[in-house]
């Protein structure tokens, strides 16, 4: 029975651990997943604005860095990859997207869950939407 006793020490090294399984440091990305109704011919530039922040790729594109922006875009859909939302209140984003410097269509992208959890310094959202073009 040794085992069980801890000292406070102990007891919070566990904690510690537990909550750091808790907010991965990999693995981990917002991510914002936009339809769109019609398919769009490629190629086309894409211009997308969400909370203020203005990203651009040319399309199609598969980049899988995982650096804030456009990760991919297709004819089909485009996904944006570690767009820091915060800790406010996100159930549902709007999401201002540009076709080839058409007006920008504005859409409703739904939060669908998050990968780790409120308490991390940065929450991994996961969000859906359609636009519809």
């Amino acid at each position: 029975m040794q085992w069980l006793r801890l000292t406070p020490v102990a007891l919070m090294v566990i904690a510690a651990a537990c909550e750091k399984s808790v907010c991965p440091d990999i693995g981990c990305y917002p991510k914002i997943t936009m339809t769109f109704a019609n398919a769009v011919p490629a190629p086309y530039q894409l211009t997308v604005v969400v909370i203020g922040r203005t990203y651009e790729a040319s399309c199609p594109s598969n980049n899988f860095g995982l650096t804030e922006g456009i990760d991919t875009c297709s004819s089909s859909n485009f996904e944006l990859v570690g767009v820091d939302l915060g800790h406010a209140d996100v159930s549902n984003l709007t999401v201002s997207t540009s076709i080839d410097g058409s007006p920008p269509i504005a859409a409703k992208a739904d939060l669908t869950g998050i990968q780790n959890s409120k308490e991390c310094d940065l929450i991994c959202y996961t969000h859906a939407g359609v636009v519809t073009n």
